[in-house]
C-alpha cells in the first residue's frame, strides 16, 4: 500500500514539474487573474496583462480529478493509510507553488515549510533597543515622566506651592454657580 502512496507521490511531483495530467488539464476558456497555470515548462500565477494574449489551448490549469480518484482507490484498500501524505498529494499544487507572491495572489494561501521558512527569515525582527525609534534614530514612542527623587523634592519652591493655592481657590469662586441677574429691557 505504502508502494502505491509513494508511486502517486512520485507520479505527482513529476506532472508538476512537467506538465502532467495528474496535475495539469488544458484550459477550455482564459484562467482567471492569478490562477496558477503551466505554459512552456514554466509554472506561474496567470496575469491578463501579461499573459492574456496568449489563447487558452496552449495553457493547463490546475486539475485535482485524477488525483482525488487514485487518491480514494488507496484509501479503499487500505483505510490507514497515512493522511498526511494523502493531503499532501492532494493539495501539491497549493503547498509548492514556487510563486513568491503565493500569499498576495491567492485567496487562502497554503504555505509548505519551505516557504515559510523563507518568509520568516525575509521579516525583519525587532530588538528590544529599537522599539519605538524611527529611522532618524530618536524615539518617537509616547513620552513618560520620571518621577522625582526626595533630593529634588526637598529644593520645590515652597511659595511656588501657595501661589497654587491661592490660584485655585480664584479658580474655583470664578467656575462656581453664579446667582442669575434679571434686567428688564422694557419698562411696563
Amino acid at each position: 500500500m505504502t508502494n502505491k502512496l509513494t508511486q502517486l507521490e512520485n507520479e505527482v511531483r513529476h506532472d508538476f514539474k512537467n506538465g502532467g495530467p495528474l496535475v495539469w488539464t488544458s484550459a477550455k476558456e482564459q484562467p482567471k487573474q492569478s490562477d496558477l497555470v503551466y505554459v512552456d515548462g514554466g509554472i506561474f500565477n496567470y496575469k491578463t496583462d501579461k499573459h492574456g494574449d496568449i489563447p487558452p489551448e496552449q495553457i493547463l490549469v490546475v486539475t485535482s480529478e485524477d488525483r482525488k480518484r487514485r487518491v480514494n482507490e488507496i484509501i479503499a484498500e487500505n483505510p490507514s493509510v497515512d493522511i498526511n501524505r494523502l493531503a499532501d498529494v492532494l493539495l501539491y499544487d497549493k503547498l509548492y507553488n514556487p510563486s513568491l507572491t503565493k500569499m498576495q495572489d491567492e485567496e487562502y494561501p497554503i504555505m509548505s515549510e519551505r516557504q515559510f521558512d523563507r518568509r520568516e527569515s525575509r521579516e525583519v525582527k525587532s530588538t528590544n533597543g529599537m522599539d519605538g525609534n524611527a529611522a532618524d534614530g530618536k524615539d518617537h514612542g509616547r513620552p513618560t515622566r520620571r518621577e522625582r527623587s526626595g533630593y529634588e523634592n526637598r529644593f520645590v519652591d515652597k511659595k511656588a506651592r501657595i501661589r497654587n493655592k491661592e490660584r485655585k481657590k480664584e479658580y474655583h469662586e470664578f467656575t462656581k454657580v453664579q446667582p442669575v441677574i434679571k434686567t428688564r429691557y422694557f419698562s411696563s
